[in-house]
């Protein structure tokens, strides 16, 4: 993939680490390349956009993906890549060239009005989230954020920065900027949505992404800064755009990359369709074929079986196919967990003496993601209706201490979420033994009310709920979330009565966990001397179900792309369909 880069201030030769070298040229040409690339498709006022965003790749193994000066300085640091439309008009005017005397970098003279990012770099890039203004700046995103893989964020528990798995780092998509510790219930639900559309009130008009045109616009500083006039976020909904008659953002209507762009004109319609296994056709994500309330003939992709209902274009409907990172979590709690308008003792997590709102519990599901089986309803991959109360924690669903299971029973590690919305529901704390302390916990430990005290301190006499004289926890969750493995039984059994016995799930498709054997191996009902206790509970216990690892998910295989357009000669109505398969084989994996 090749884009635009322009050379970087300071002797070209010597400085390999910037964009415009990335193409291995060592004559300047005006251009970057990269063997991977952002791309976004979309339809506007009759017309078909393809926009490519180069991942960074620098020509030299090993350089940063952060471009820098001969002297090793990030390039991107505002105090080095000015803003040279001084009064915001987006015009050249009289001493705005190249930047004021003396300042760094050296005035280029190159008679452009220098500053705006995506009209000089078609490179992917985030506006940096952690940083205030006017301290923040653009960050190239590289090949490592090509990569799910990465360490969490210390400014931000919970969050993974380098990652186009998080939807905050696209192209499109919605930074507060900065990222703030507890912000607003209706700031965190807005982090890592695409704005698609012109507002979100009114008659919104859909917009998709900007254009070449639109981010070329010298007013168009986003994201090495905010946007002209007053500190504009152009991806924030709550600044609303305005589209003349032909679908061109005014507040952006002066860029001088004018079809750059355009991929098709005369376009009628651009419809992306995915096959729906249960449907055995083509259809669109979020359809309500076919009709009918029989929760297992929805279709794979049916409205009604979307996992996330919250995650959509700020302003449109929630219909997005996205796997995203395995910690993409935009979920908030209050800390006013009772709801009384107060913070009550144990609520105040940050001692700062206001009710804040707060990181969700767990990941995000995905919106759309094909299951065979879903614990949130007890249905064979059927997903309860919009608004519908959790169902009932039952051995359908969850492994439950002291249940009899037969073989092809399914089960899920125990947790107390058991609607899957990453958040802490009324009815849900402190099922299956977990702690009922006001947090969705995945984890049981004796010490944690309401067996124990929560001082970090075993008190056998009090916490020893299964009398074995030591401190149990349970073992952590698999990684990822997200339900993607389930658990059949395949030897008949009964789950122990201890609710930290339950099986440490392996992770392995195929691989079988054997649950301890019966200690009455002589069938008198007693547990004698010679017979092993195999849980050391002193109880005579019966034999534990065997369980094997599958995989619970099904693959997106294939999708259907038409374009319905006038031809500009013939004037005749043409339509071309494309089917591209996504996998390479029929089965998982």
């Amino acid at each position: 993939y090749f884009g635009r880069a322009i050379a970087l201030p300071g002797n070209f030769l010597l400085n390999s680490n910037q964009p415009e070298r990335d193409d291995n040229q060592i004559t300047p040409n005006g251009a970057g390349a990269s063997k991977a690339a952002e791309i976004s498709i979309w339809m506007r006022g009759g017309k078909l956009y393809r926009r490519v965003m180069l991942i960074r790749e620098p020509a030299v193994a090993g350089e940063d993906s952060q471009p820098m000066d001969v002297n090793n300085n990030n390039y991107f640091l505002p105090t080095y890549y000015l803003n040279e439309d001084a009064n915001g008009n987006g015009i050249l005017d009289p001493n705005e060239n190249d930047g004021p005397s003396g300042a760094a970098p050296p005035d280029n003279g190159n008679d452009v009005l220098d500053g705006n990012f995506w009209g000089e770099f078609d490179y992917s890039a985030h506006r940096e989230p952690f940083v205030p203004p006017p301290s923040s700046y653009a960050v190239f995103n590289g090949s490592e954020y090509l990569s799910n893989s990465g360490e969490p964020l210390t400014s931000a528990p919970g969050l993974w920065a380098a990652s186009l798995g998080q939807p905050w780092n696209r192209f499109g998509f919605f930074t507060p900027n900065p990222i703030i510790p507890n912000p607003p219930l209706a700031t965190w639900q807005s982090y890592g949505l695409p704005r698609e559309f012109s507002s979100t009130t009114g008659n919104a008009r859909f917009v998709g992404r900007f254009t070449h045109q639109e981010t070329s616009d010298a007013r168009f500083q986003y994201p090495q800064r905010l946007s002209n006039p007053g500190g504009f976020n152009p991806m924030d909904t709550s600044n609303a755009l305005t589209l003349n008659s032909d679908g061109l953002v005014t507040q952006f209507d002066r860029g001088n990359r004018v079809g750059v762009d355009l991929l098709l004109s005369h376009v009628h319609e651009f419809r992306v369709e995915v096959w729906d296994e249960r449907l055995n056709d083509f259809a669109p994500i979020g359809h309500n074929l076919p009709a009918g309330g029989n929760a297992n003939t929805w279709g794979d992709y049916n409205f009604n079986r979307r996992l996330n209902s919250t995650y959509g274009p700020l302003g449109g409907q929630a219909n997005v196919f996205d796997t995203w990172h395995p910690q993409f979590n935009r979920n908030a709690n209050t800390e006013d967990t009772n709801g009384n308008g107060m913070l009550d003792p144990g609520e105040d997590l940050n001692s700062n003496g206001i009710i804040d709102q707060i990181l969700g519990d767990e990941p995000d599901r995905p919106p759309y993601r094909p299951l065979n089986y879903d614990p949130t309803s007890g249905l064979p991959g059927a997903y309860p209706l919009a608004g519908a109360a959790p169902p009932p924690p039952g051995p359908t669903r969850y492994w439950t201490p002291g249940q009899t299971y037969n073989p092809n029973d399914v089960v899920f590690p125990a947790v107390e979420d058991i609607n899957g919305n990453g958040v802490l529901d009324a009815g849900e704390d402190g099922l299956f033994g977990f702690p009922a302390d006001g947090a969705l916990n995945t984890r049981r430990d004796e010490d944690a009310p309401p067996s124990g005290n929560g001082d970090n301190t075993f008190q056998a006499a009090t916490e020893d709920t299964n009398g074995n004289g030591v401190q149990d926890k349970t073992s952590l969750p698999f990684e990822p979330f997200g339900n993607t493995l389930r658990y059949r039984c395949v030897k008949t059994g009964q789950a122990s009565n201890d609710p930290y016995a339950e099986p440490r799930w392996s992770t392995t498709p195929g691989f079988i966990m054997r649950g301890n054997p019966a200690d009455d191996t002589n069938g008198n009902g007693l547990l004698d001397l010679g017979e092993t206790d195999w849980n050391g509970n002193g109880v005579l216990d019966p034999a534990e179900p065997d369980w094997i690892v599958e995989h619970n998910v099904r693959p997106l295989k294939a999708i259907r792309i038409t374009i319905r357009f006038e031809h500009p000669t013939s004037k005749q109505m043409k339509q071309v369909t494309i089917v591209q398969s996504l996998r390479d084989a029929m089965s998982v994996p």
